[in-house]
C-alpha cells in the first residue's frame, strides 16, 4: 500500500527516468536532409552541397547550399536558405525550389535559385570564397 514516502534512492530513480525520458522524446529532431548536389572548386580542395531539407508534414521543403571549407574547417556553413513560398516559386526534383550552384574560380560561387523563392538565409561571404546570387524565371 502506497504510504507516500519515499526514501532517496528512490527519489534519484525517478528523477534519472523523467529527465531521461524527457531527453529522448522532447529534444529529437523530426527534420532530415537529403543531398542533392555536390560540386567542387576547380582546384578541388572545397565544396558546395545543394540539400533538401524536410522537417515533416506542417512545414514545407527547403532547399539549402552549404560550403564545406575543406581547405580551412572541414565544416560546413549554411549560406542559402530558401522554400516555394506555397508553391509560387519552381520546385527541383527533390519538392524544394529549384537552385543550382556553379564554381567560378576556387574563391568565387554563384547560386542560382528559383524565382519567388522565399529567402531565409542568403551569405555573401565564407571565409574567402565570395557568393554572388542569381534569381532564375
Amino acid at each position: 500500500m502506497w504510504e507516500g514516502k519515499m526514501n532517496l534512492n528512490e527519489k534519484w530513480r525517478i528523477a534519472t527516468c523523467t529527465v531521461l525520458a524527457l531527453a529522448i522524446t522532447g529534444c529529437s529532431d523530426p527534420c532530415s536532409n537529403t543531398i542533392v548536389s555536390k560540386s567542387r572548386t576547380p582546384n578541388g580542395l572545397d565544396e558546395a552541397v545543394i540539400f533538401q531539407r524536410d522537417c515533416g508534414a506542417t512545414t514545407s521543403f527547403t532547399t539549402q547550399v552549404g560550403i564545406i571549407g575543406h581547405s580551412w574547417t572541414g565544416k560546413m556553413e549554411t549560406i542559402f536558405v530558401a522554400d516555394d513560398d506555397h508553391g509560387k516559386a519552381r520546385v527541383g526534383n527533390w519538392q524544394g525550389p529549384w537552385a543550382e550552384s556553379i564554381w567560378q574560380t576556387p574563391t568565387h560561387l554563384i547560386i542560382k535559385y528559383a524565382h519567388q523563392s522565399r529567402i531565409f538565409k542568403k551569405v555573401s561571404q565564407v571565409g574567402d570564397i565570395q557568393i554572388d546570387y542569381q534569381e532564375v524565371p
